[in-house]
């Protein structure tokens, strides 16, 4: 069984991969490995304000720790992680 011919099979990736080393300085063979990514915008803005939500919620229980906590045993456990 012949096998195909796949020469210019796909004519467009050669010439992207070596616009991707011309512009980034990376050799064809590393932009052949480089591949573009997209970004969503709206969930990038969702995460950071669920990340934002999450650290006040974390510094508003560890407040609450604080002020129902002895400060020998707080402060011991902060000297100890300062070293």
């Amino acid at each position: 069984m012949k096998k195909p011919d796949l020469r210019g099979a796909n004519k467009t990736q050669p010439l992207e991969n070596q616009r991707i080393a011309r512009l980034s300085g990376l050799s064809q063979s590393e932009a052949r490995l480089k591949k573009p990514f997209s970004v969503d915008l709206k969930e990038l803005a969702k995460d950071k304000e669920r990340n934002f939500k999450e650290r006040l919620e974390f510094i508003d229980a560890y407040v609450e720790w604080l002020k129902k906590t002895p400060n020998k045993v707080w402060s011991k456990q902060q000297k100890s992680a300062l070293g």
